[in-house]
């Protein structure tokens, strides 16, 4: 659903994926897809407070939880997570 998002609304991204190289059969707390999904919608609903579908200083969020946010996940540099 992202990827048809994106096709519409950002020509020239890459097409998101997951897909892990390592396998976990004796690992019973690996995360899967869906994990990562609702674990990065939480913390995307709780950060996004102004409903703009990013993560910035416009937000009403302590300034250190965006900035720690941007500086693993804001791959194109622009100041936000989206």
């Amino acid at each position: 659903m992202e990827n048809e998002w994106r096709e519409v609304n950002c020509p020239g991204y890459v097409d998101l994926w997951c897909d892990s190289p390592y396998t976990c059969a004796h690992c019973d707390d690996a995360w899967s897809c869906i994990d990562v999904y609702e674990w990065t919608k939480e913390i995307m609903s709780e950060l996004d407070t102004n409903g703009d579908l990013t993560a910035t200083h416009d937000d009403e969020v302590a300034s250190y939880k965006i900035d720690l946010l941007n500086s693993v996940c804001d791959v194109n540099n622009d100041g936000s997570t989206d």
